[in-house]
């Protein structure tokens, strides 16, 4: 009699050892992310040259002002050298101070980066925040939302309580948003179920990586978007019920990634999928109107097109001939199609010259190799996933040809590959259902383990060559 327990016990024992091995074995490649990603985002952070990621000293700018308290932007004529007639707010000019001896790295017109000398980062590093703030122009994220600059502010405050310098300030907020990315990223990588290889790959980019340790507001754009796209994967490949939570942390985190970035807002149509019916069709009318109240607020007392820029004139032309759409188009696919790939795998800085082929070749190797071994089980919300990824693309282009390309150009500019990482993290979830995609995993798993091991040495050696090592 005395066995019987016994042996029950030893059974018992068993079952949760063999539940808690298959758990551990499904969240390996979760944590072999983390213990990969920290480090690195780390390293990115502290020695890419300060204000050199896109558009950084702008978002810090933005950052700042709403560590203020002011959430809405504004939009001036005063013509100065701090201030010039545009968009933007009361922000710390300290920012642009030293930004402004290390501008060259970014904006140089006819090369890539520049180097990084010695007394250019020391002047940049002695910088301290001013006591008053002044009227700034950051025109170019003066529209965002605060949401995604939570890890700016706080950075912000930790830095001046601390008496930080700004350089160093940025460096922290830099910091703070990687392990938030790594955070966000890695539950993402461990609740997604079908796409867990696509959504590690595509957070394994060098684009992905870069954004992740700099101050943009990308890098939570990105992270939410994986937690979003992971937490859908689970329902559909669980088919258990929707739940209140399910339909909450959703609505809220695409109201925050469309106001984020308005092309976005097609993305809501997910939402008819989420809850069927009539209350799926009454969420997706709340997110639609909370973002375009946002959206118009920010048309009314922010934004203002750059001086090449003509919305009206854009839009007269085209009723004018609508064929020349068409033209447009063809010409925007032939002149940028290759940019917008090789800028979606991996750029560095704001004026860069793309990774080595041999890299882009992996890189995308195991984007479509990883994108075939997620195809095992069923999909989500295939054709409003579709319909939203199509509406939120053609948005973007849109966007950037009424308020940023100059009337008469025959193609978009301003477009860039970054903007399509959130909407391909979102089309992993119509993909097709294939049951041979197991075969292919073992292919993605060593593709994936190549990448952690290349992905490292080729984005420091580039960051190395290209800021601290001078030409000829």
């Amino acid at each position: 009699m005395t066995g019987r327990p016994a042996v029950g016990v030893l059974a018992f024992a068993h079952k949760i050892a063999k539940a808690l091995t298959e758990r551990l074995r499904d969240q390996s490649v979760a944590f072999a992310y983390a213990i990969w990603s920290l480090p690195l985002l780390i390293t990115l952070a502290c020695v890419v040259p300060p204000w050199t990621n896109t558009d950084e000293p702008f978002h810090m700018l933005r950052g700042v002002s709403l560590a203020h308290g002011y959430i809405i932007g504004s939009r001036f004529d005063n013509h100065s050298h701090t201030a010039p007639a545009g968009s933007g707010g009361l922000s710390d000019p300290a920012i642009f101070e030293a930004f402004s001896g290390l501008a060259k790295l970014s904006w140089l017109p006819n090369q890539p980066n520049g180097q990084v000398t010695g007394a250019m980062l020391r002047r940049s590093n002695d910088v301290k925040w001013s006591r008053n703030l002044a009227l700034q122009w950051f025109g170019s994220t003066a529209q965002y939302p605060p949401p995604f600059y939570v890890l700016d502010i706080l950075g912000y405050w930790l830095g001046r309580a601390g008496h930080m310098r700004v350089n160093d300030t940025l460096r922290l907020s830099r910091c703070l948003n990687a392990l938030s990315f790594v955070a966000i990223a890695t539950m993402a990588i461990a609740r997604a179920c079908r796409l867990r290889l696509l959504l590690t790959a595509i957070l394994m980019l060098p684009m992905t990586l870069s954004l992740a340790a700099s101050a943009n507001q990308d890098a939570g754009m990105i992270a939410t978007a994986a937690l979003v796209v992971a937490e859908l994967d689970r329902l559909a490949c669980r088919g258990r019920p929707v739940c209140r939570r399910d339909i909450y942390f959703t609505l809220t985190a695409l109201v925050c990634i469309a106001s984020a970035r308005p092309p976005y807002i097609a993305l809501l149509l997910i939402m008819l999928d989420v809850k069927a019916g009539k209350p799926g069709r009454r969420y997706a009318a709340f997110g639609f109107g909370a973002v375009l109240i946002w959206c118009v607020l920010v048309a009314i007392f922010v934004m203002r097109p750059p001086g090449n820029a003509n919305p009206a004139a854009q839009i007269a032309a085209l009723m004018a001939n609508p064929a020349s759409i068409f033209t447009i188009i063809a010409n925007t696919i032939h002149l940028s199609a290759g940019t917008y790939a090789w800028e979606f795998i991996g750029r560095l800085a704001w004026n860069d010259i793309p990774l080595p082929p041999f890299y882009l070749a992996l890189a995308g190797i195991s984007l479509v190799v990883c994108t075939l071994a997620s195809m095992g089980g069923p999909a989500f919300a295939r054709r409003h996933v579709l319909i939203g990824s199509m509406l939120a693309t053609a948005g973007i282009f849109c966007l950037l040809f009424l308020d940023w390309t100059p009337p008469g150009s025959d193609h978009v500019e301003g477009v860039t590959g970054r903007y399509f990482i959130p909407i391909a993290l979102f089309l992993g979830l119509a993909l097709p259902t294939w049951q041979a995609s197991r075969t292919v995993k073992p292919a993605a798993l060593c593709l994936l383990a190549l990448l952690g091991a290349t992905t490292p040495v080729v984005m420091l050696a580039h960051i190395v060559a290209h800021f601290y090592i001078a030409e000829g």
